[in-house]
């Protein structure tokens, strides 16, 4: 986790109150993982004074993606940004889902983790696999939860996950 400033690189309207924010990393943004978030001071005034948090919804060589929904005013300020300004970012923050228990691990049994509210990705084996081996997943979000599905899907299809999604 960094303080870091960064330049907006697209703040693109892509449907009704709906937008693709990316800004440049510092350092590689490869280090950071899907399910993970960043605080974002949305203006440079003190109005709001607190900063936003977004989950990352793509993960590039060295840019990350934010999509959003024009909610409330901190919103609404960010939405009128252009390309070029500044952003003062605090991130990446959590711990993002934890694939590799996915991958490795032969229990099934992630109910613990889930009752504590830890994000997880549980491979479901006791569906069975496809002829070739692959485990499967299923993705489930709604609302907002929709934003960060997108990074753990391609982490999740690059280990070989036949993926499966349901948004609501």
């Amino acid at each position: 986790m960094e303080q870091f400033i960064a330049k907006i690189s697209t703040n693109k309207r892509i449907a009704p109150d709906h937008y693709i924010l990316s800004f440049k990393m510092p350092r590689k943004a490869k280090k950071v993982k899907p399910g993970q978030f960043f605080n974002i001071r949305v203006s440079d005034s003190y109005e709001p004074l607190l900063r936003r948090p977004f989950s990352v919804h793509k993960i590039g060589k060295d840019r990350i993606e934010i999509l959003y929904k024009v909610v409330g005013k901190a919103t609404q300020i960010l939405s009128t940004r252009k390309k070029g300004e500044a952003l003062d970012i605090i991130g990446p923050l959590g711990n993002g889902f934890d694939v590799k228990s996915a991958v490795h691990s032969p229990s099934l049994d992630f109910a613990p983790r889930l009752r504590s509210g830890l994000p997880s990705v549980a491979p479901l084996a006791s569906l069975g696999t496809s002829r070739d081996r692959q485990s499967m997943a299923i993705l489930v979000a709604g609302g907002h939860g929709v934003a960060p599905l997108y990074a753990l899907a391609k982490k999740l299809s690059a280990i070989s996950f036949q993926l499966s999604a349901f948004i609501g």
